[in-house]
């Protein structure tokens, strides 16, 4: 058994789709009969936004009397939900000039309603429910998230090893390889490495495998794409068996 360390810079790769999230990249030596890949490290500039189309948060539908309206954002990274909600409102009052989302003394987002109507209906959305708080679809007597507000939901991202026979590491269909966690924001770098956290490997399920080109996609926790990203680095350690001649 052995174990080579292959280090990948995404500018020294191929993006799929010109992204920096999909990239490929070809083995100059490839590697036959892989068993286990391991990730060593990665180095992250952290540039995506987190109010994105890709995963809804950058939108939500408001029903009130009967009618329906769609609230659809810019694409930003916010740091602040004053901001957020005064952008909300901007676009909120160009249709419905009675209502405006705001934040209350115990810091959770409440709907001020100036008007006559008594229920406010909402279809589903990330934005609403991750990221503003609310879990309910009508309210007609408290205007109140029942949850606290969560600018920074982005806690980890999913690297995913596309094209490769690998045991599922995720629950369910969830695209994951490696799970990498975030304490980083928007503007750093991130830097994970295998000592100072905890180790991860994919078990490939062909042993005869050959591994020639690797194809790296990054998703967020919802397993929608991410975009807006900066180049970046890793490390694999990749465990084979060596043919003896």
């Amino acid at each position: 058994m052995h174990i080579d360390l292959l280090h990948f810079d995404t500018l020294l790769g191929s993006y799929n789709n010109n992204s920096v999230y999909d990239c490929t990249f070809v083995l100059s030596n490839p590697l036959r009969n892989v068993q286990k890949i391991y990730l060593k490290s990665i180095e992250l500039p952290i540039s995506f936004n987190n109010i994105r189309s890709a995963n809804g948060t950058n939108t939500f539908k408001i029903t009130v009397n009967a009618v329906t309206y769609t609230i659809t954002l810019n694409e930003y990274s916010y740091t602040s939900i004053n901001t957020l909600l005064n952008d909300i409102n901007t676009q909120v009052q160009l249709v419905l000039p009675n209502i405006s989302f705001t934040l209350n003394s115990n810091k959770k987002v409440t709907i001020t309603n100036t008007g006559t109507a008594t229920t406010i209906v909402f279809s589903p959305s990330r934005l609403l429910n991750v990221v503003l708080g609310f879990t309910q679809l009508s309210y007609s007597t408290s205007f109140i998230a029942e949850n606290n507000y969560l600018l920074a939901y982005d806690n980890y991202i999913s690297m995913y090893l596309q094209d490769i026979p690998v045991k599922s590491t995720g629950y369910s269909n969830q695209l994951i390889s490696f799970k990498i966690p975030l304490n980083a924001v928007n503007g750093m770098v991130y830097y994970l490495q295998e000592f100072n956290s905890f180790s991860q490997s994919v078990e490939i399920t062909d042993k005869n495998y050959v591994l020639n080109r690797l194809r790296v996609v990054l998703y967020d926790r919802f397993g929608c794409k991410l975009s807006n990203g900066l180049d970046y680095t890793f490390s694999l350690a990749v465990n084979y068996h060596r043919s003896e001649i």
